[in-house]
């Protein structure tokens, strides 16, 4: 009786666990493969300003790359976490790119909404084609010498963020 209370204690915090694992690792396995060249990191894009830079720094130790959309509630969630995590780490380059935007005046509303401090990049089909972004958000981190050293997809905290950070660029 004991050891059947036991597993059943057990099973209510495991099984959710394990679930939520799966669908992580399910979520995270139809990303771009890990320590592989990303795609046109050295593709100039245009920002909401009309700036062109790469779309991967070589100058800083790597880049966060963060596909959003400007519906995504998710994402309007992410940005104070996103914009504190660029303004901590300057040594890390943020590219925020804006993916699913119906027109300019939209996006310019999205940065002054959240007070942005971080570019926002006029994302384009091939780049999300590109990035295989199936659903927002997703991000990546990506090394100065262009290569994939992290990716995720769904919400992110500052203590994930700062851990894939260093994961990618100082271990």
């Amino acid at each position: 009786m004991r050891v059947w209370r036991t597993v059943k204690r057990w099973s209510v915090w495991s099984l959710p666990l394990i679930g939520l694992l799966l669908l992580m690792w399910w979520q995270e396995s139809r990303l771009l493969t890990l320590a592989v060249p990303a795609p046109l990191a050295d593709q100039p894009v245009v920002t909401l300003d009309g700036d062109t830079m790469p779309l991967v720094s070589r100058t800083h130790k790597g880049t966060m790359v963060f596909f959003f959309a400007p519906w995504c509630h998710i994402c309007h969630l992410d940005m104070a976490t996103i914009d504190r995590f660029a303004r901590h780490h300057p040594d890390v380059a943020v590219r925020l790119v804006a993916l699913s935007w119906r027109d300019r005046n939209e996006l310019v509303a999205y940065r002054r909404e959240h007070d942005l401090s971080v570019p926002i990049v006029l994302g384009t089909q091939g780049l999300a084609n590109a990035y295989r972004v199936e659903a927002f958000p997703t991000y990546y981190f990506i090394d100065r010498q262009g290569i994939i050293r992290s990716r995720s997809r769904g919400y992110a905290t500052y203590l994930g963020l700062w851990w894939r950070s260093f994961w990618a660029f100082d271990h």
